[in-house]
């Protein structure tokens, strides 16, 4: 778990170009349907969305061009089964590289 990504206050996290890598119900495999993220001034811009079924083996799923909204929703249109989910943020808005981001959650259910 990244420091204030995952708890629903005012707490922000910011960091050059991150990447957040999540273990979905406990490394067990799950449908994912889908991805909120919601961020502060700078948010990400373009991100990198990759799923793996091991932790060394990433699969890029889709790269995602978040709007000027705070909140951002992912909705994938194929099938994802995964383990875990890994977040990379490419750059911000402006095109910088610092991201903050409040918090992310990733809606699914376990297969």
């Amino acid at each position: 778990m990244v420091e204030n990504v995952l708890k629903d206050n005012e707490t922000v996290y910011k960091a050059m170009n991150p990447v957040l890598d999540f273990t979905l119900h406990h490394g067990v495999m799950c449908f994912v349907g889908e991805i909120y993220l919601s961020s502060v001034e700078p948010g990400p811009g373009d991100i990198e969305i990759y799923v793996g079924k091991a932790l060394d083996r990433w699969d890029l799923l889709t790269v995602h061009r978040c709007g000027r909204e705070l909140e951002q929703r992912v909705l994938f249109k194929q099938e994802v089964h995964a383990k875990y989910l890994r977040l990379k943020c490419l750059d911000n808005l402006r095109g910088g590289n610092l991201c903050c981001i409040r918090f992310v959650q990733v809606f699914g259910v376990p297969l």
